[in-house]
């Protein structure tokens, strides 16, 4: 089992890998250019308290597992 990402990385990690849901992939290189504009602050405002909310209500989730 791994260890469980903190509500920071996870939000983090929802900007970066599944800004647009978990079906939709995409490639390393857009990856990487989300995580750079989350770390220099680059991220809309919006974007990032949607990302905080996604991960609140998937850390919920696994709270009540």
């Amino acid at each position: 089992m791994g260890q469980q990402m903190t509500r920071d990385e996870l939000a983090r990690h929802l900007y970066a890998v599944e800004p647009l849901g978990p079906d939709v992939p995409l490639t390393l290189a857009e990856q990487n250019a989300g995580a750079e504009e989350w770390d220099t602050g680059q991220a809309k405002a919006e974007d990032v308290a949607d990302c905080y909310a996604r991960a609140d209500r998937l850390l919920a989730e696994e709270a009540n597992r």
